[in-house]
């Protein structure tokens, strides 16, 4: 380690802006046999990957980032970075149960899959309750 490192700051560039809709949580077995690819998400995508054996949570992967974070030394880290970690990491501890109730957390519900239909529906209810809203405030207006 050349004199210096630790003071490296994490580029924006460094960082990928992809969506964490669902935190990324495996069995021990499953780490396992993608461990190659784990790695890559940690280091490329800065996020935190939990492991799991028979349905507890018993440990996570996480970048060198959260490491500096956890020693206190979050000014080292690129806030992007940092944001990315601390938001995953929430993700991850809202979807094992034992952590969300230490934690105080509430597991975001999955969002409602809806049929094309019923949005065109929605959207033809929205325009006509629209437009009887117009006539009724040309009609106040005219009195």
């Amino acid at each position: 380690m050349r004199d210096g490192e630790d003071d490296e700051r994490v580029s924006e560039e460094e960082s990928h802006d992809v969506a964490i809709d669902e935190p990324l949580l495996y069995s021990t077995t499953e780490g396992r046999q993608n461990f190659p690819n784990i790695m890559q998400t940690i280091y490329g995508e800065k996020l935190v990957v939990g492991f799991g054996r028979y349905g507890r949570a018993i440990g996570a992967a996480v970048p060198i980032e959260a490491i500096r974070m956890l020693a206190g030394f979050d000014g080292k880290v690129d806030a992007t970075v940092r944001r990315r970690i601390m938001e995953n990491a929430r993700l991850l501890l809202a979807q094992l149960p034992r952590e969300r109730a230490i934690c105080g957390l509430r597991r975001a519900p999955l969002p409602e899959l809806v049929e094309m239909e019923d949005i065109e529906q929605r959207r033809a209810a929205l325009k006509s309750a629209q437009g009887s809203k117009r006539k009724s405030r040309k009609r106040s207006a005219r009195t």
